[in-house]
């Protein structure tokens, strides 16, 4: 009953980490370097190899190579826990922020899809990041 009454409160403040702005220009260079390693390490498992890792595998299941909606339905279920595992990875900045990343993988994965340019994702992901402290 406790773990799902943890996914039904409706105060996520409750749930969040505390998040404190950095106040010295070491805290700051911290936490920029903190920032370009997560949101590379982040980009590179669940934007590119996961999601691509997962169609991939399930791509050589015979059932699927012969059946077309089977083979969509399997991308489909890929991305669904690609999605899933990156907003959860999220959740001890609370409710608010799996919904944020949730719609950030929705996006940047379209983007991925369409121009494979990993970079690119990497320096938005980075990017957004950095305003999203600054704004805090």
């Amino acid at each position: 009953m406790k773990a799902v009454s943890f996914f039904v409160q409706n105060n996520s403040e409750e749930l969040a980490a505390e998040i404190v702005k950095p106040q010295t220009f070491v805290e700051w260079l911290f936490i920029i370097f903190n920032f370009l390693f997560a949101s590379f390490y982040e980009e590179v498992i669940y934007r590119a190899y996961f999601p691509n890792a997962a169609i991939s595998l399930l791509g050589k299941i015979k059932k699927v190579q012969e059946n077309e909606k089977l083979r969509i339905a399997t991308i489909v279920i890929a991305e669904i826990i690609a999605l899933l595992a990156f907003s959860f990875a999220h959740l001890y900045l609370g409710v608010l922020s799996v919904i944020n990343a949730a719609v950030a993988h929705i996006i940047l994965r379209l983007f991925y899809r369409k121009r494979e340019d990993i970079v690119a994702c990497w320096a938005a992901h980075f990017i957004y990041n950095i305003i999203s402290l600054i704004l805090l």
